[in-house]
């Protein structure tokens, strides 16, 4: 006891082996979706502080690979040493708790300080971007804004190569379970940051200057590290993430964009082939917002000025989406076969203004504009929307929640049940005890797969008939070949299906 009692007093760290173990095991399995807040903040830093040649730039993925952080030391730390995190932990709780909320947090519970030393180096790897993808990386897409490439996508792979902090950690404990309400960090310093930039076009003329690219990127996360830089700091709410479920019971969406895309008229000529003298092979895309990744794309019209699609789509309308006054952008594009495709025109439409009006779907006719607003483009785009927001739950249709399909005899054994998770509101109590109404026949499912772990692949062959001079081999066991990258090992996919129809692969 008395060691340990010296140990904190002299701040002297412990070994901490036991903890890069752990994170061995667990880095692969982190959901990369954890990497979004700090993609929207490299975003804004990257948008603000864009190079003259680049007219905007989108994160369009962060992974962690499967190289983890290592931690270089960790050690426990009196109150007293974290004076400046308490201030300004206490600053935030100020701006959104009542007196007496705040007083009653302060006091519910005790506190745990950490410091934390971190490193990060890249692993060895080979030249292509799919091989440094082991590494912690991600992918950006800059926008060329000079003449005659204007709104030109360039996808850059950014690997990080090297990362060293140190990080002040300040637990809120709690009595009830899950016994961790709170987690405050702030950084010790901006943490030192080396990051290199690979061009995933393989073909052209390499117009970025990539050292230049590759020095904002460093600037750009040092800069959104700044952000937490002491006296600075970041909480989150460990007692929800903790007590959350695997059990989804709601979709995040508020409703769904209908979008219905009837026709253009009057576009401009953009090919020299085609009829009369040059013509057009436009299609159209959704997304929202002018640099957003598109969620919809119909089909390419040949040589056509005035092309009919008639196609329907629907788009998930997100809190987020709204809460950033997000665009709904429909983008029509000349597809060319030898260069990169052209813009014709687009309209932006606001979401805000859509969810106000919900139940209906507006006819619209919009005259063209260019990626510039304030600039017209030849042609029309005829089409519909409509937004839908999602019904209520009828209360008369609330049941006990039981199977309807077991002996009544049955139907209260709770192992026979079905899980239905942590109910924080009545919202979710609604949804596990309500079936589907069957004035809306109709739903939304959204599957989404964002990584695969541990994939092993069975040799069931075993050897061939040319084995120079070695022994047969049999066919191996489902999981003893333990390569993760080669040549001969197949690309993998994954298909979904429907209602035993197949749906997405």
């Amino acid at each position: 006891m008395l060691k340990n009692t010296q140990a904190t007093q002299n701040l002297i760290p412990e070994s901490v082996e036991w903890m890069n173990t752990f994170l061995g095991v667990m880095w692969g399995l982190i959901d990369p979706d954890m990497f979004s807040a700090v993609a929207d903040t490299l975003e804004d830093v990257m948008q603000a502080s864009v190079p003259g040649i680049i007219e905007n730039v989108r994160v369009a993925e962060i992974n962690q690979g499967n190289n983890p952080f290592r931690i270089l030391s960790l050690r426990a730390l009196p109150d007293g040493h974290v004076q400046e995190l308490k201030d300004d932990i206490h600053r935030q709780n100020e701006k959104t708790k009542d007196p007496q909320e705040l007083a009653a947090d302060e006091e519910g519970g005790d506190y745990y300080n950490l410091e934390c030393s971190f490193a990060y180096h890249a692993l060895p790897t080979g030249s292509g971007a799919s091989s440094k993808a082991k590494n912690m990386h991600m992918q950006l897409v800059f926008y060329l804004g000079i003449k005659g490439l204007f709104g030109v996508p360039l996808p850059i792979f950014v690997e990080l190569q090297g990362l060293v902090g140190t990080v002040r950690i300040r637990l809120q404990m709690s009595p009830e379970p899950p016994y961790l309400k709170a987690l405050t960090f702030t950084l010790m310093g901006v943490p030192k940051v080396q990051a290199g930039c690979i061009p995933m076009m393989k073909t052209g003329i390499n117009l970025l200057n990539l050292p230049l690219i590759s020095n904002f990127v460093n600037y750009a996360i040092a800069a959104a590290a700044n952000e937490y830089v002491a006296p600075k700091s970041m909480t989150l709410d460990m007692g929800k993430m903790l007590q959350g479920d695997d059990i989804q019971k709601d979709t995040e969406a508020m409703g769904i964009l209908w979008i219905r895309i009837h026709r253009a008229t009057g576009l401009s000529k953009q090919d020299r082939r085609g009829s009369d003298g040059g013509g057009s092979d436009p299609y159209i895309t959704v997304s929202f917002s002018k640099y957003g990744k598109p969620m919809y794309c119909t089909r390419v019209i040949q040589d056509d000025l005035n092309p009919v699609w008639e196609e329907t789509c629907a788009l998930l309308v997100t809190p987020d989406l709204i809460k950033a006054d997000e665009q709904l952008s429909m983008e029509l594009w000349d597809s060319d076969r030898s260069t990169s495709d052209d813009i014709v025109g687009k309209v932006e439409l606001s979401m805000q203004k859509m969810i106000q009006h919900p139940g209906k779907m507006y006819p619209q006719v919009s005259e063209l504009r260019g990626m510039d607003p304030e600039k017209s483009m030849p042609g029309k785009l005829h089409w519909e929307v409509g937004y839908f927001g999602k019904p209520q739950f009828r209360p008369a249709l609330k049941t006990s929640g039981k199977d309807v399909n077991l002996p009544d005899q049955l139907k209260d054994k709770k192992e026979l049940q079905d899980d239905k998770g942590t109910l924080d509101n009545a919202d979710e109590d609604a949804v596990v005890h309500t079936p589907p109404d069957p004035l809306w026949p109709s739903g939304v499912c959204s599957v989404i797969v964002h990584q695969i772990v541990n994939l092993e692949l069975q040799n069931i062959k075993g050897s061939d008939g040319k084995r120079k001079g070695r022994e047969f081999e049999p066919a191996q066991e489902s999981g003893e070949s333990k390569d993760e990258e080669s040549k001969t090992l197949p690309s993998s996919y994954c298909t979904i299906l429907f209602n035993d129809e197949l749906v997405s692969f």
